[in-house]
């Protein structure tokens, strides 16, 4: 059980990855978003990625890493991208590449920085507390690429 909740937890062992686990965490995000984007039932991919991380990262937390928010747990960060990207399908066009580079961007700028109320949140415990900070800076990256793919009219899934 501590095996496959640390591979999960941990994005198929990324996060022990010495330097930058969280961003390699993140590109991990971004590939998923590649390939499925298109899928119709990528928000439901995206809620149970969140329920999984919720799970397995309180999990690791309490009983693998014995220590609060351990960076070896980048399924956050995995769940985070997933919702930066929900309102836009990658095309293999220029304006998806545009989407692709400044959500990577933003995101890392919000879920390193941590500014307010991200700061705060992050400091409820357990699992939500590991997850919910990137799942806001997810929903303020999408917010942003939301008005740039209306300034340059990128078609949006839901728009």
């Amino acid at each position: 059980m501590k095996y496959i909740v640390k591979f999960i937890a941990t994005v198929g062992f990324i996060g022990f990855i010495p330097f930058a686990s969280g961003t390699f965490g993140s590109l991990v995000g971004v590939a998923i978003w590649v390939v499925l984007s298109s899928w119709k039932f990528y928000p439901l991919l995206v809620l149970l990625m969140i329920a999984i991380g919720i799970i397995a990262s309180d999990y690791a937390e309490k009983k693998i890493f014995h220590r609060d928010d351990p960076s070896e747990v980048v399924i956050d960060e995995v769940a985070g991208m997933l919702v930066s990207y929900m309102f836009f399908k990658f095309t293999f066009d220029n304006k998806s590449l545009l989407i692709l580079i400044l959500g990577f961007a933003i995101f890392r700028f919000f879920d390193i920085l941590k500014p307010q109320p991200i700061k705060v949140i992050q400091k409820l415990p357990g699992g939500i507390g590991i997850m919910i900070d990137d799942i806001v800076s997810g929903i303020y990256t999408c917010l942003i690429l939301s008005f740039i793919g209306y300034l340059f009219k990128i078609k949006m899934i839901f728009f």
